[in-house]
C-alpha cells in the first residue's frame, strides 16, 4: 500500500489487483491448500482495503477453498465491534466458511 491511502486510492487498486491474482495463480497451481487463514485488521493502519477482502473471497468461493477470518484481535479498535463489518463483507453471496473470535468474545463482545 503506498500511504496516505486517500490520495493512492488507483494506485493502491492497482497492487491489490496484482496481489489477488498472484494469490489466485498460487491457489490454482497447487492443490495442497485447501483454507486460508485471514486475520481481521487490529489497527487503524488500512494494510488492505474491503475491496481485495472481497476479492479474496470470490477467489476462495470460485475455488472451493475455505475462506476463515480471525478477528481474535480486531474488535472494537476501528470504531465497530468486528473488523468484517467494516469491510462491507458481511457475506451474502460468499459466506465465511468460519470465523475465530477467541477470548475477544469473552472480554469485548
Amino acid at each position: 500500500m503506498k500511504y496516505p491511502t486517500r490520495d493512492n486510492k488507483k494506485i493502491n487498486e492497482k497492487l491489490e489487483i496484482q496481489s489477488l491474482e498472484n494469490i489466485e495463480s498460487i491457489l490454482q497451481n497447487n492443490n495442497k491448500i485447501r483454507a486460508i487463514l485471514v486475520p481481521g485488521e487490529f489497527s487503524n493502519d488500512e494494510l488492505v482495503t474491503p475491496f481485495f477482502y472481497k476479492g479474496l473471497m470470490e477467489i476462495c468461493n470460485r475455488l472451493k477453498i475455505s475462506y476463515i477470518l480471525d478477528e481474535s484481535k480486531s474488535a472494537l479498535f476501528q470504531g465497530e465491534l468486528w473488523a468484517h463489518r467494516q469491510w462491507g463483507t458481511w457475506p451474502k453471496e460468499y459466506p465465511f466458511d468460519f470465523i475465530i473470535f477467541g477470548k475477544t468474545m469473552l472480554c469485548n463482545g
